[in-house]
């Protein structure tokens, strides 16, 4: 085992885990911001809180992904047969290092994980409201629609008409 060559690696995954944190932290103000605008109906501010977490997400990808090969040079360079690094959890790796880097990468994963819990309740919150919003339009629009199996319009003056009745002229009044 090379834990030596190991540690050399190990400050990088912390620093990598504490940019997680970031992003994590503004990913949730950008939630939170989401909600706000849902509550205030501020379609517009809901748009561009929708393209920053978009963002947001986009990055926090990307970072995993550098988490997960560099998981996996750390578990190369511990013995680990390939690609066993990156499926070794935080308290799983943190065993197998010295008990300062132990400790640093310990706490370092609670708070990422309770950043990432936090992430997913506003989310679901998020969710619900997104559905209700979803099922309440669909109410209203099947409160205006007209019945019937001919396809139909609104006359000048407001009334619903038969679609295949109407003008040019009393559609555009």
């Amino acid at each position: 085992m090379n834990t030596a060559t190991a540690r050399n690696r190990v400050p990088d995954l912390l620093t990598l885990c504490r940019g997680l944190e970031s992003l994590y932290d503004e990913l949730l103000i950008t939630i939170r911001g989401k909600l706000d605008a849902m509550k205030r109906s501020d379609v517009g501010q809901m748009r561009t809180f929708n393209e920053r977490e978009r963002n947001l997400a986009q990055r926090i990808r990307e970072r995993e992904g550098l988490r997960r090969q560099l998981m996996d040079v750390i578990g190369a360079q511990l013995g680990l047969p390939a690609a066993t690094g990156r499926a070794l959890s935080a308290s799983q790796l943190a065993a197998r290092l010295e008990p300062g880097q132990s400790a640093e990468l310990r706490e370092i994963a609670g708070r990422l994980r309770e950043k990432v819990t936090c992430v997913s309740s506003a989310n679901r919150v998020a969710g619900v409201i997104a559905r209700r919003i979803t099922d309440h339009l669909q109410w209203v629009f099947a409160a205006v629609k007209p019945t019937g199996d001919k396809p139909a319009a609104y006359s000048g003056e407001g009334t619903i008409t038969n679609l295949v009745q109407t003008t040019l002229f009393s559609a555009v009044g």
